[in-house]
Parts: structure tokens; C-alpha cells; sequence
């Protein structure tokens, strides 16, 4: 499908990311919708040293694997170590699409406020709306396609 908004989850490319990465932290075993803040957190080393390499490959790749991992750090409540949350800033600031559009780099600026003031103490919700919710806003607005990234 592509992309349907310039959120952080708005495409496949996010989604298929959060799939991988929930796998990597669950073992595979993902029995809920999420993971827990101490899975995530028992990850944090593994994230450290790389471990994003073997599902994203290129620096967009990267980019938003990092700002996948950000977001369901953060919506889990989980410790984030120092580390860590200067690995995913370094990747999430290399976004190739906020230098061509001002809502996406809103977007990426909004989620690096939302990194740097986390403090692993209360979860965050980083809003992203869903294919369906766009659509739906797409047409009762008149409009016809959604995003061509």
C-alpha cells in the first residue's frame, strides 16, 4: 500500500518494522498485542549493539526502524538507556522525508522532543493515524488519493 500519513506508523514500511522488532524483543513468542516494558528493556544491549542491522539495511531503513523502536520503547513505558536513545536520535534525524516535506519534519521533530524528555517513568502514546481514519478523513474532505512518498 505504501504510505496513508506522514505519522511515524502511518505505511507498511513502520508496520512491517514493528512486526519485526516486537518479534525480535518477544523471541517470537508475541502472545499479546504488545510487549512488556521489561522485554524491552531486556533488549535495550542487543538494540545497542545492532541489532536493528539484520531487518533494515539502508539509512532510511534504519531511520525508520529507529523510530520504531523509539515509539514502542516509549507506548510500553520502558527504560531507555542513555545508549540507546542516542543511537535512535542519531538514525531518526537522518529521516530523508523531512527534508522534502514540513509535516513529516513536524513529525520526526515532535518524536525527538518526545525521546530526549522520556524518562521511562510513564508511558507515551505517539498518535498515528490508521489507513482506514485517513481515508475516511480523505473522503469527507472531497479528496481522492493518499500520500505518494
Amino acid at each position: 500500500m505504501g504510505w496513508w500519513s506522514k505519522d511515524i506508523l502511518g505505511g507498511d514500511t513502520p508496520l512491517d518494522y514493528q512486526e519485526d522488532i516486537l518479534n525480535i524483543i518477544s523471541g517470537g513468542y508475541l502472545t499479546e498485542r504488545d510487549v512488556t516494558a521489561e522485554q524491552f528493556e531486556n533488549m535495550d544491549e542487543l538494540f545497542v549493539n545492532g541489532k536493528i542491522d539484520s531487518i533494515a539495511q539502508t539509512k532510511d531503513e534504519k531511520s525508520i526502524a529507529y523510530q520504531v523502536l523509539a515509539v514502542i520503547g516509549m507506548r510500553v513505558g520502558a527504560k531507555i538507556s542513555i545508549k540507546l536513545k542516542t543511537l535512535m536520535a542519531s538514525h531518526i534525524r537522518q529521516d530523508e522525508w523531512k527534508n522534502e516535506d514540513n509535516d513529516r519534519r513536524v513529525v520526526i521533530g515532535n518524536l525527538m522532543d518526545a525521546l530526549y524528555k522520556y524518562d521511562g517513568t510513564t508511558p507515551v502514546k505517539i498518535n498515528s493515524q490508521g489507513l482506514l481514519e485517513v481515508y475516511a478523513e480523505h473522503k469527507a474532505n472531497g479528496k481522492t488519493g493518499l500520500i505518494n512518498k
